[in-house]
């Protein structure tokens, strides 16, 4: 049997401490830095959920808008029961291109302003709608 000389000795008796030391701390490093990763991930989960809930809120209230009477102007604020306040208006726009014509173009401006957030954030959507009537026309008609 082949023996080992004496300084390889202590090679076989296991792990000295200050080894076990430094792979307690690398391990403990790299563990710090995954959980950083994870807490990062569902913050930015957190975060677009609400927007994604904001912006749904906001296509919601567009939508009951458009079903309005759009052939006035007007424009209101209410808070809704989440504690957002919800801004829509109504007004006429680009009067003086539809001027001579029968009909004209209606801005649509639907913004929600979440309180709570940092910055006062809000979400806003804009659309048009053509209306047809509710101005004198001009153009002569042939009877």
């Amino acid at each position: 049997m082949i023996r080992l000389p004496a300084m390889f000795a202590y090679r076989n008796r296991g792990f000295t401490l200050l080894e076990v030391l430094a792979a307690v701390s690398i391990l403990s490093i790299a563990l710090l830095v995954i959980a950083r990763l994870f807490s990062g991930g569902s913050r930015a989960i957190f975060s677009s959920q609400d927007h994604v809930s904001v912006a749904v809120r906001t296509d919601i209230r567009m939508r009951e808008v458009l079903c309005e009477d759009l052939s006035i102007e007007k424009a209101w604020s209410e808070i809704t029961d989440e504690g957002y306040r919800l801004d829509a208006s109504i007004k006429e726009t680009l009067a003086e291109r539809t001027a001579g014509l029968p009909m004209k173009l209606m801005e649509i401006t639907v913004s929600i302003h979440r309180p709570e957030a940092p910055g006062k954030k809000s979400f806003t959507l804009k659309t048009m709608r053509l209306i047809k009537g509710g101005r004198q026309s001009s153009v002569v008609s042939p009877q």
